[in-house]
């Protein structure tokens, strides 16, 4: 796996990433694009802010028990979305 260089910013270590929807959900999904991340490092799974989900209109395939930080959970949708990682910010 390849190696790179994240710069710690006060808002904690950021990354831009390619985000786009699967081949398969093109018909119905938006454009492809590029986002500033926020990485977690201890996260079990990704999240995407409702505007980036707005962009890229994918296709809903199921929902997810998530938590929280501090306890406690809830129910999300869940997509497909192919992230790439771009160029360190």
């Amino acid at each position: 796996m390849p190696v790179s260089q994240i710069t710690l910013t006060p808002a904690g270590p950021l990354i831009e990433v390619g985000l786009s929807v699967p081949r398969a959900y093109n018909p119905w999904g938006g454009p492809p694009g590029t986002w500033t991340a926020l990485i977690d490092t201890g996260a079990d799974m990704t999240t995407i802010s409702s505007s980036v989900l707005a962009a890229l209109q994918p296709m809903r395939i199921g929902s997810q028990p998530v938590r929280r930080a501090g306890g406690g959970s809830s129910i999300r949708s869940t997509y497909d979305v192919r992230v790439r990682g771009a160029t360190v910010a």
